[in-house]
């Protein structure tokens, strides 16, 4: 088990978290707030993959002191996307974390912390000392399996994404990723019980990419082309836009266009 020390600064898009109206959220903010999810999903260069299940990570905030504002526990193994980056899954669910939050911990630390690092063994002791990193990985198990039963009850019947699985040959088709752990299957018309998980009604998804597409931030036009939302064009799903859908090799295994139209319409808004 490692302990990494994350420098975040709350005045610069870096931090990135915002609340449904859209208001951005500091990093303190975020550990004792129910209106964000404290479950995160980051993304860092290529050159942080020692990051194991179980690690625990410090956040530094930078401003208005330079204190330790949350610890969290990596939930999910490191896996990369098309974009050059690894992402990973932190639960910041713990009692010690909204306390931090609360009391920010000064800590003296060994050298400057500009970027992402291993903390030192004088860190770790004092960080280990005001903290009880016990309860911390107690909270993080129980969100696991919370968090276990949440993605099953989405995914819907196994049997519906095994399908999916075997259709897409085990790939996104969207990114083309192929990390099965993070594949979900997408239901295009909604879920309405055992008659919606059928081929014509499903995509096979990356958890992050099948967040967007329930949400109406990415759709599919008539001609089987991936369209971002204007609000995340700039963002780092940009090279997404315009790319064409990875369908099925047997048309009969494919998406229906009647149901991607609906889809554009009720969740993304867009005129068809």
């Amino acid at each position: 088990m490692t302990d990494w020390l994350y420098p975040v600064n709350p005045r610069t898009e870096t931090w990135g978290y915002e609340t449904d109206d859209g208001r951005t959220i500091a990093p303190r903010d975020l550990f004792r707030s129910a209106e964000v999810e404290r479950e995160l999903h980051w993304h860092l260069p290529r050159r942080y993959t020692d990051f194991t299940v179980g690690d625990h990570v410090w956040v530094r905030e930078s401003l208005p002191v330079a204190a330790v504002v949350g610890v969290g526990v990596v939930t999910s193994s490191v896996a990369p996307d098309d974009e050059g980056a690894l992402w990973f899954g932190v639960d910041f669910d713990s009692e010690e974390s909204r306390r931090l939050a609360a009391e920010p911990l000064v800590v003296e630390t060994t050298t400057r912390v500009q970027s992402m690092r291993k903390a030192t063994p004088d860190e770790i002791a004092q960080l280990h000392a005001r903290v009880d990193v016990d309860a911390v990985d107690d909270a993080a198990g129980r969100g696991r399996i919370r968090r276990e039963q949440l993605v099953t009850a989405r995914q819907g019947q196994a049997l519906f994404r095994a399908t999916l699985l075997t259709a897409y040959a085990g790939r996104c088709a969207v990114t083309g990723s192929d990390v099965p752990a993070t594949l979900q299957a997408a239901h295009i018309d909604r879920y309405d019980g055992a008659s919606t998980n059928i081929l014509e009604n499903g995509l096979l998804l990356r958890a992050d990419i099948h967040n967007l597409f329930d949400s109406g931030l990415l759709w599919i036009d008539e001609d089987s082309r991936v369209v971002l939302h204007p609000d995340i064009r700039k963002s780092e799903y940009r090279k997404l836009h315009g790319q064409r859908l990875r369908l099925p090799d047997d048309p009969a295994e494919r998406p229906s266009p009647r149901r991607l139209a609906r889809h554009r319409v009720e969740a993304a808004g867009q005129i068809s």
